[in-house]
């Protein structure tokens, strides 16, 4: 965890579990939230930078505590001009094609760090590579070993963040995808908060009233 900030205690005294992934495309964001809410910022995207640049303090002032799920192999070089237009599932599938320039629409570790200054705003791994095991099974991709692929993914990311600089054992499941023993997994990484399975109750903020 970053500081002396206690996420338990922020988990706790929260209300609704929200979800949001590009503000840019959502009508009145700061309208949709409640104060107490949990706000996932899943991905880690450039526009969620100028999101939280733009409403930190009004997030902090109504006890909003935010959570950033970041993929450590996901991150743009500093020096590359950002992308704040393209959306998560595009820049995602570009990059699980091969196409690397998609990493311009992601946060810089720099700006990262900045943002969990902030004393309601957590960082949560959100795998190395966002792998999108929920796919390759329905596509059965030769013998998928889902336990074993997403394993690997883990412990060369969970590496990956410690080489940034970072730790947390917080854990978003990409895609929000699960299987029968990730949870177990997950423990012996020693995460202790997971979020995006099954049971997890997270609300999209576009299926919220403005």
């Amino acid at each position: 965890m970053t500081g002396k900030k206690d996420f338990r205690l922020v988990l706790k005294s929260s209300g609704r579990r929200v979800v949001m992934h590009q503000p840019h495309t959502v009508g009145n964001p700061m309208g949709r939230l409640n104060n107490g809410d949990l706000l996932f910022l899943d991905d880690c995207l450039y526009s969620q930078y100028l999101f939280l640049k733009e409403h930190g303090k009004k997030l902090l002032s109504r006890g909003i505590g935010v959570v950033l799920g970041l993929s450590s192999f996901l991150v743009r070089d500093h020096s590359c001009s950002p992308d704040f237009v393209s959306v998560s599932s595009e820049l995602h599938d570009r990059i699980h094609s091969g196409d690397m320039t998609a990493l311009n629409g992601f946060m810089s570790v720099q700006e990262v760090k900045e943002l969990l200054k902030g004393e309601n705003v957590f960082l949560a791994f959100h795998g190395g590579t966002h792998l999108n095991l929920e796919l390759d099974e329905s596509l059965g991709k030769g013998k998928i070993d889902i336990a074993g692929d997403f394993r690997k993914d883990v412990s060369a990311g969970v590496g990956r963040l410690g080489e940034l600089g970072f730790d947390t054992d917080i854990f978003i499941y990409p895609y929000a995808y699960d299987f029968f023993i990730s949870d177990r997994i997950l423990k012996e990484f020693g995460f202790r908060y997971i979020f995006a399975g099954r049971n997890s109750r997270r609300i999209e903020i576009e299926d919220l009233l403005k």
